[in-house]
């Protein structure tokens, strides 16, 4: 029995990735690209001075003079205070709009309340917050607007990419793959919430499929779907995350990268064979707590690999996957709980 459990092991990660091959026959990389391909323009506006083209060489990487050529179709584009009919009409056309103000000046413009109240997506940045004296200087005259404020200062890369970058993904969600692939200011931001989004959905997965799990007759055929769908579901956020990058997205990438997230998905499927046939559904918050923070684990995996051309440190992953159980389990238990009160 010693003999063969090394051997067990890794039949149980090659079966990790023959999972991982398997799976690319039912994925669409059409659509991915797409999305991320997704044309966009997003109107920079203020008053002379305000930091108009700083802001936007801190979110684009780029010279606002270069801006344009190097970017075609996914641009920020760049209007002056106050706003002509024609400068209006432009910021009409865009997906948002972006008002910076001087933090020592008033905002002097009819155009903001109309864009504000009735024109694309709004933000509206206070820009060069790091001059207040004090909080309490925060509390300017300033404009109604449905979103609060968000005070930065454009000359601080940290700061857009603490303040202004959050605040525009929330705000355009959908055009979140396309800003991270056209300005890499965005990809952490980005990144981070694909690989949450797709790390709660597998565990909403693994609750689901740990219910038929409880009988040893229907067990097996659900936990070979279980495998299935967490697989295609990781296999997913790591394409979306390689378009973020710039990267061509084919069956060849993804089982360039099987070595490197395989890892994730081991543990995944090691901790399904343990916890998944417990009686009476005692493996569902387990289950799905591996589920989610293995799911943590492959995109960081993936992400690291992407930024450095390098394979993750095998401490560093497990670090990772350590340090995201915790909130694994209380998501599962969350989940559970929710699942039970719905019956």
């Amino acid at each position: 029995m010693d003999i063969l459990k090394p051997m067990g092991f890794l039949s149980r990660g090659a079966d990790a990735v023959g999972d991982f091959v398997d799976v690319l026959r039912q994925v669409r990389t059409d659509d991915i690209l797409e999305e991320a391909e997704r044309h966009f323009q997003v109107a920079i506006i203020g008053a002379p001075g305000a930091g108009k083209s700083t802001l936007i060489t801190r979110l684009s990487g780029f010279s606002a003079s270069g801006l344009s050529s190097a970017l075609a179709g996914r641009r920020l584009v760049e209007l002056h205070a106050p706003l002509t009919p024609a400068g209006l009409e432009t910021a009409y056309q865009c997906d948002a709009v972006v008002w910076v103000q001087d933090a020592g000046l008033p905002y002097s413009d009819d155009t903001f309340d109309i864009l504000s109240r009735r024109g694309p997506a709004f933000l509206h940045v206070v820009n060069k917050a790091d001059l207040l004296s004090d909080e309490s200087n925060r509390d300017l005259n300033l404009p109604y607007t449905s979103r609060a404020p968000i005070f930065t200062s454009a000359e601080s890369s940290d700061s857009v990419r603490r303040q202004v970058v959050p605040a525009l993904v929330d705000l355009m969600p959908e055009l979140g793959l396309a800003l991270a692939r056209a300005f890499p200011i965005f990809r952490d931001e980005v990144g981070e919430r694909e690989i949450q989004r797709v790390a709660r959905v597998n565990a909403e997965v693994a609750v689901v499929s740990a219910i038929p799990q409880a009988s040893l007759l229907l067990g097996p055929a659900s936990a070979v779907a279980d495998t299935l769908i967490l697989t295609k579901n990781q296999t997913m956020l790591v394409l979306r995350l390689a378009t973020m990058f710039g990267m061509q997205i084919d069956r060849g990438r993804l089982i360039e990268l099987a070595p490197i997230v395989g890892a994730a998905f081991g543990w995944r499927t090691l901790a399904r064979e343990l916890v998944g046939f417990l009686p009476a559904g005692l493996g569902v918050v387990p289950k799905a707590a591996v589920a989610y923070a293995g799911t943590v684990a492959a995109g960081r995996a993936a992400l690291w690999y992407y930024q450095t051309g390098q394979r993750m440190p095998e401490t560093q992953l497990k670090q990772i996957y350590a340090d995201s159980s915790a909130r694994a389990r209380d998501f599962a238990r969350e989940l559970a709980q929710r699942f039970r009160r719905a019956g």
